[in-house]
């Protein structure tokens, strides 16, 4: 069987194509409908299923989401695959895809879905690159708010990757009897080391934003003490020297209490800052 791809068709395109392939109305309201549901449909004349890919944007370092319908003949026939928001997917597997050798459903869905995964992982490894950037301007004392904008893209993006993850995982429980154990365990296989490089990326996001938000609240802590001590001293100096221009300017008092206020004031300021150098 050959695979035929319609990528980002306008709506008169799709319906020209679905009126070529001869599809069941059923699955021509699945296939123009926006944001379906992962689903596995089977009719007499065809298999149909809708999940989900991930594509990574490089310019906004963001997670884009593509839906995927697929219309399998139940005999002999071409598999057409229709995507329309896809970006690089396709493009990039382009060669892959056409070179796939299949005769079952069964055969398809391994070959179709380990490609899948075979990206997931190259994202992964994208994800893990820029948080290893991130982590460098964290360690060469880069602004604090961009670190952590740039660390949250990074853990939403895994969030998002994991989301769609889950969609495949219960997409091949839909679809686990048209397997045989050859494809079930090799697709187990794939799915549990891409499950163990999501949990390794969102556990090293979380542990770089761990110590991010530990440096943040110590400093802000350091920051509120130091305020408070100088404010609390320059409360006490304000005071003294208000009293002292009161009784100044009395002149009813000799010169000498003048001086004697300036010395409490003096020892006031000293007493202060040991006390907070000690608390310190």
């Amino acid at each position: 069987m050959n695979i035929n791809l319609h990528l980002n068709l306008s709506d008169s395109e799709l319906n020209s194509v679905l009126k070529k392939i001869d599809v069941p109305d059923s699955i021509k309201s699945k296939i123009t409908a926006e944001n379906s549901r992962v689903e596995f449909k089977e009719e007499e004349e065809h298999l149909f299923m809708i999940f989900y890919i991930p594509e990574y944007n490089k310019t906004t370092k963001a997670i884009d989401t593509v839906e995927i319908n697929i219309v399998f003949p139940a005999k002999e026939g071409s598999v057409d695959v229709f995507a329309n928001n896809s970006t690089y997917f396709f493009e990039k597997y382009s060669q892959e895809i056409a070179q796939m050798n299949f005769k079952t459903f069964g055969g398809f869905f391994e070959k179709f879905l380990s490609l899948v995964f075979e990206d997931v992982s190259r994202i992964v490894s994208h994800i893990l690159g820029d948080t290893d950037e991130i982590r460098k301007e964290y360690l060469y004392k880069s602004d604090n708010y961009k670190v952590i904008r740039h660390l949250t893209n990074a853990e939403i993006n895994i969030s998002s990757l994991k989301l769609i993850f889950a969609n495949q995982n219960k997409l091949i429980e839909l679809v686990d009897d048209y397997m045989n154990k050859t494809q079930q365990s090799s697709l187990n296989y794939k799915k549990t080391y891409l499950e163990e490089e999501l949990n390794y990326a969102k556990e090293f996001c979380e542990t770089l934003m761990n110590s991010i938000n530990t440096k943040f609240q110590v400093r802000t802590s350091d920051d509120l003490y130091r305020f408070n001590k100088y404010a609390f001293m320059t409360f006490i100096s304000t005071l003294f020297l208000t009293l002292l221009i009161i009784y100044r300017d009395d002149i009813t008092h000799k010169s000498s209490f003048f001086i004697t206020g300036v010395g409490l004031v003096i020892i006031s300021m000293l007493i202060v800052i040991v006390f907070f150098r000690n608390k310190k």
